[in-house]
């Protein structure tokens, strides 16, 4: 059974492992059930184990309020403190960058997106308003009709 991960399907490299005579036992018996010699078995098995943990390390996952603690620091960042400060004046020194101002195009960018968020918010707080009005209603007219 060829690797068909790569174009190059020669196998010139070696790779050896010790294991005790139970395990080398297991895996030629699951070798066999599948159809492989113990190599492709073995292989196989490192391969795709080596695909999770590089997939698991590719990838981040964050609970739902994992999630919302991201994003709330990206939108409304906190206040540098002076080590930080300190720090992108030594890296501008160091590289010759300049200082973003409050007129940079991501600033305006980021300040349209905190006025549109805000017109989303008074929007869905109207929806919701208007829903719970109607709710009431139709509860008060059934407790009427009583």
């Amino acid at each position: 059974m060829a690797n068909q991960d790569t174009p190059d399907t020669t196998r010139d490299a070696r790779l050896e492992a010790r294991v005790s005579a139970a395990q080398k036992r297991l895996l030629r018996q699951a070798a066999a059930l599948s159809g492989r010699t113990l190599s492709e078995f073995v292989v196989a098995g490192a391969q795709d184990a080596a695909r999770r943990v590089l997939a698991e390390h590719a990838s981040v996952r964050l609970s739902r309020e994992e999630q919302r603690v991201f994003v709330q620091a990206l939108l409304n960042p906190p206040e540098p403190n002076a080590r930080r400060k300190r720090a992108a004046e030594a890296y501008r020194r160091r590289t010759g960058a300049k200082p973003k101002t409050s007129g940079s195009a991501s600033a305006r960018i980021l300040a349209k997106s905190k006025v549109e968020k805000e017109v989303v918010r008074e929007t869905q707080a109207a929806e919701l308003s208007e829903r719970l009005a109607v709710e009431v209603q139709t509860h008060e007219k059934a407790l009427g009709a009583d």
